[in-house]
């Protein structure tokens, strides 16, 4: 049951940070993830932040920030 619990936990963080990679395509700024998502568990609150700022580095990298 556990592994299910922690593969279940797994998924929903890389579907965060992807989701967070998709705000920053929209234009949205991180403070708005912050002020939004304050309820949510801290784990996936920081993969969603993470995804952000794992865009916005690619993003400034390719020289398009």
């Amino acid at each position: 049951m556990a592994s299910s619990d922690n593969d279940h936990n797994e998924t929903e963080i890389r579907f965060q940070e992807m989701h967070g990679a998709r705000l920053l395509r929209q234009g949205k700024p991180r403070a708005l993830l912050e002020v939004k998502t304050p309820e949510i568990l801290t784990a996936v609150y920081e993969a969603r932040l993470r995804g952000y700022d794992r865009a916005k580095a690619a993003k400034e990298r390719k020289g398009d920030g």
